[in-house]
């Protein structure tokens, strides 16, 4: 890679991480470009340069955080569990990665482009193929549209989490995956 090439990777990742600081300690509000600016010693036009904006900055931590995630649901996936137990698994791995940072993920929740870049990333795809696998397998009721099973049970989760974020209680996506797994596990048979 070429010096000036990766002196504006490097550039890009500080700024990042930066940014996902400011975001972590003050919400989305305290993430000003100014603010970035002044803190990377940088201008706002470098940023501008490197994002096309706020938007793109925010879009580019919080897939950061989504590499993060899928990293965790790739290693659960290498255990071999079945489909149903990688569901539960990935809905946990989902709830943990966002309490670890809320601010963050509340950032995502506000954010119409960080929410569909949730829905294209990499982390939701592999998502998407243990449902296909669990239904393939038969373990889970055959649908004709297994992404869509995929996103009904990736936003029930994830309004679960946000649930317990924003009220600050208790979390209710045990019972919520009981419920879901209940309605979609394939019935034994007779």
């Amino acid at each position: 890679m070429p010096k000036s090439q990766s002196n504006m990777t490097d550039r890009r990742e500080r700024l990042i991480n930066s940014a996902r600081d400011l975001v972590r300690q003050g919400g989305l509000a305290a993430l000003s470009m100014r603010v970035l600016a002044d803190r990377e010693d940088t201008s706002t036009q470098a940023i501008y340069t490197l994002f096309g904006g706020k938007s793109g900055l925010l879009q580019a931590v919080y897939s950061h955080w989504m590499d993060d995630l899928e990293q965790g649901l790739l290693t659960a996936a290498m255990a071999g569990h079945p489909p149903e137990v990688m569901i539960w698994l990935s809905a946990r791995l989902y709830r943990e990665h966002a309490l670890s940072d809320p601010a963050l993920f509340l950032a995502g929740c506000t954010d119409k482009d960080v929410f569909a870049l949730l829905t294209r990333s990499n982390a939701f795809r592999a998502f998407a193929a243990l449902v296909s696998a669990g239904i393939a397998s038969g373990a889970l009721r055959h649908n004709d549209d297994p992404e869509a099973t995929a996103c009904a049970l990736w936003s029930a989760a994830h309004g679960a989490v946000l649930f317990e974020i924003q009220s600050g209680g208790r979390s209710y996506l045990e019972e919520l995956l009981q419920a879901l797994l209940r309605g979609i596990s394939a019935p034994s048979p007779a």
